[in-house]
């Protein structure tokens, strides 16, 4: 191929990849490795544009293929260190950024990205030493700020960590990473009045913005206007867990003279129907419909900050929340065994990878002392067969699986009434056994989200519950060990 020709073709592909056009650029990559085979710089690029078009495989054959053509060219190990990252391959994607880093030191994006595979293996000093390194040799990586800012709040370190989200708002004060995590921050050290008004930068979250769509065109925004006499349409919004913890403030808002309108996720729907006050519980798919001629509307987790919550005034009327009697006499017949009832809950979603400490999932091998404890019968509550590969060893007592038979969280509200325990990971059920008053023990990530505080085994959303913490970060034995030794004394 003439040079000329070859350095156009590469011109032009970089141009089409820089605005996003992939999947022509690929044509021009193809064309130079006919003629070419193992071009470097070609085998580079079109892997970058088969990344993007969501064919890993094939642009991880490509980057090694030029990493062996061209070994001492720092980009391509750092191409398919990102590539092996995004794959969950941590330790081989670590050992290409750490030779993108020896051949180009001075680069920091090369730094970050090796502190960046060190947070989702959960190793904070390596991970602080990358993106102190990064924001060195850059100042204004304000995305180095953030993540080292999350890093040392996962070691405790709130002032520091709201420092550098503040640090990075003053490179870009529109950068919402930062407004997200200096919220979540601020209310994790319990400064609820300047935290509940921070947390309003998550409107600006792209999945919010496309949630927010379907507000009716006819309520306005509720800021705190009288409301005697008017209607409010509430909006569910993020987790079931969010949702069965603010749910708490609708009788305050029905103190004011309100009408309720309240939207619910479809899962809650047969939860919440019979919550007092509510004067039309509505879904998703009726929002548009039943929410149209209210007078206001408001976000379920802007009600806290509107209505004034410091963590003195926390409201908790517990239970607030109650299953349903003929659900009751149901789960009673269904949850038989001898001595005690604890129920057992231990994965769940993957939260966002990073927010790296809060790895709450509990293996289910951490769990095993446990089962061999007398006296006591167990019961899974996971709704889904997390034990096929995962799972608890068969030599050991198996808890008895409830999770297939549970169809919705108000069969689960009934099924939690019937035991004695629940002993879980920070997840949505948490949140309903406190929600029942039902005693609750949480297996709690040292560095936790921000509701259960820093410290303490007590919580005041929940006074049954009782936390127990991991002392070190990833590590569950400690707790689990507590547990045991609880158990062991009696509940």
């Amino acid at each position: 191929m003439d040079p000329a020709i070859l350095l156009d073709h590469l011109a032009q592909g970089m141009r089409l990849q820089e605005s996003g056009r992939h999947s022509e650029a690929i044509p021009l990559f193809q064309t130079i490795l006919k003629q070419l085979p193992g071009h470097p710089h070609a085998c580079y690029l079109y892997g970058i544009s088969l990344i993007h078009i969501g064919n890993p495989d094939q642009a991880m054959e490509l980057l090694s293929r030029a990493i062996l053509g061209c070994p001492e060219e720092p980009l391509f190990h750092q191409g398919l260190g990102v590539l092996l990252q995004k794959q969950g391959l941590y330790y081989p994607a670590l050992e290409r950024l750490n030779e993108a880093i020896r051949l180009a030191p001075g680069e920091a994006r090369n730094h970050f990205l090796a502190g960046d595979a060190h947070m989702d293996l959960g190793q904070l000093p390596e991970a602080i030493h990358g993106f102190r390194e990064a924001l060195r040799l850059q100042p204004s990586f304000k995305e180095a700020a953030v993540n080292l800012g999350l890093c040392l709040k996962a070691q405790h370190d709130l002032g520091a960590a709201l420092g550098l989200f503040d640090y990075a708002l003053a490179i870009d004060l529109d950068h919402l990473p930062a407004r997200l995590n200096r919220a979540l921050t601020l209310l994790l050290a319990e400064r609820y009045a300047e935290g509940w008004a921070a947390y309003e930068c998550r409107f600006q979250l792209p999945e919010v913005v496309e949630q927010m769509r379907r507000i009716p065109s006819g309520p306005r925004p509720w800021r705190g206007e009288p409301l005697a006499g008017k209607s409010i349409l509430i909006l569910a919004e993020q987790g079931f867990g969010d949702n069965i913890q603010f749910i708490r403030y609708l009788p305050m808002v029905k103190c004011l003279g309100a009408e309720i309108i309240l939207e619910s996720p479809f899962a809650l729907e047969p939860l919440f129907k019979h919550f007092p006050g509510i004067t039309t519980l509505t879904n998703r798919a009726r929002v548009a419909q039943d929410g149209q001629k209210a007078d206001y509307y408001c976000p379920l987790l802007s009600l806290p900050g509107l209505l004034g919550t410091t963590p003195a005034t926390i409201p908790a009327d517990i239970p607030y929340l109650s299953p349903q009697p003929e659900d009751v006499t149901t789960w009673r017949e269904r949850i038989v065994g001898p001595g005690r009832k604890v129920g057992l809950f231990w994965e769940g979603k993957p939260l966002h990878r990073n927010d790296l400490a809060r790895r709450r999932s509990c293996p289910p091998r951490n769990l095993e002392p446990l089962l061999t404890l007398p006296g006591i019968t167990f019961f899974s509550f996971q709704t889904a067969d997390t034990t096929s590969e995962t799972g608890f060893r068969p030599h050991l007592p198996q808890p008895v699986a409830l999770g297939p038979q549970l169809a919705n969280f108000a069969e689960t509200a009934a099924a939690l009434s019937q035991i004695d325990l629940l002993i879980t990971i920070d997840t949505a059920i948490a949140h309903l056994a406190g929600a029942l008053g039902r005693p609750v023990w949480l297996l709690t990530p040292y560095a936790p989200d921000w509701r259960w505080r820093l410290t303490g085994d007590d919580n005041p959303w929940y006074p049954s519950m009782t936390l127990f913490r991991q002392e070190k970060p990833g590590r569950w034995h400690e707790p689990i060990a507590r547990i045991v030794e609880r158990l062991r004394e009696g509940l």
